[in-house]
């Protein structure tokens, strides 16, 4: 007589395992709504301080461009009708009266002169002839003398102006300058700090998001870690087999033997799904 053996878990083990198999396909066929993982927005300190920024950082352009037109003029080279700007309008004036005064000076002198050669008895003559020429020369000098003098007295009052002028165009420009910087260091200054605080918060509101989600995916997974636990604990427990043993009188016919075979099989079925 042949025995078949069948070699199956204990009945409790593979009771087990059956809700085990039944509670992981329900799960895995049952759709998860996952929540969706979100991106925190800028601060609202942030949005403020950008806005701010961009409009208080335009008051100081039109002061840089100011600064940089007075510096760029301050280095222009001086021009005739720049400096006519600085010169004595009077001075023509005051030359032209000069001028008339050294004439009369003069033909006092040349009376005074002729005067003189008359009583000597050298009127008209070379010698008298000599010291007119000589006096008309010297006239003549002196009032070449004061024109230039005059000329580059006013010249030099004007050159003066003029660097003047240009000296205070620099110090306006470079004073315009430092001010507009200053001015956009402290809003830079300021900026920072905001932005600073506003990523702060914005880094704070995205750890609660993160840490919201992260809940959210804990409890969604929860399950299956249990499930996870309990088929770890059912497979890693001792193996507790039970071994059924079925016999049959085999015949000497093939069919017999086929027989007792499909017997001996649907026994051990029966005992595997009991």
């Amino acid at each position: 007589m042949a025995e078949a053996v069948v070699s199956r878990q204990a009945p409790f083990i593979e009771n087990y395992i059956k809700r085990l198999l039944e509670q992981s396909f329900a799960r895995a066929e049952t759709p998860q709504d996952l929540p969706q993982r979100r991106i925190a927005g800028l601060d609202p300190i942030t949005q403020r301080m950008l806005g701010q920024y961009s409009q208080n950082i335009g008051q100081y352009s039109p002061m840089l461009e100011d600064a940089a037109g007075f510096m760029k003029e301050s280095a222009a080279a001086p021009t005739a009708a720049g400096l006519r700007t600085f010169m004595d309008p009077y001075q023509t004036e005051v030359t032209d009266l000069a001028l008339r005064d050294m004439d009369r000076e003069a033909a006092i002198a040349g009376d005074t002169l002729a005067a003189r050669q008359v009583g000597q008895g050298a009127f008209g003559g070379t010698r008298g002839a000599l010291e007119s020429a000589d006096l008309a020369r010297n006239l003549q000098d002196i009032k070449s003398r004061r024109i230039f003098g005059d000329r580059s007295r006013n010249f030099a009052q004007a050159m003066q102006g003029f660097q003047n002028q240009q000296k205070s165009l620099q110090n306006a420009g470079s004073l315009l300058g430092q001010t507009a910087q200053t001015g956009q260091s402290m809003l830079q200054n300021q900026g920072n700090f905001l932005a600073g605080l506003g990523s702060l918060r914005q880094g704070v509101a995205q750890q609660r998001l993160d840490a919201n989600y992260g809940n959210q995916m804990a409890d969604i997974l929860d399950p299956y870690r249990r499930l996870g636990f309990m088929a770890g604990s059912v497979y890693g427990a001792p193996g507790m087999q039970t071994q059924l043993t079925s016999g049959y009188q085999p015949t000497g016919s093939p069919m017999g033997v086929g027989l007792g075979a499909g017997l001996a099989g649907l026994s051990a079925y029966q005992g595997l799904t009991a």
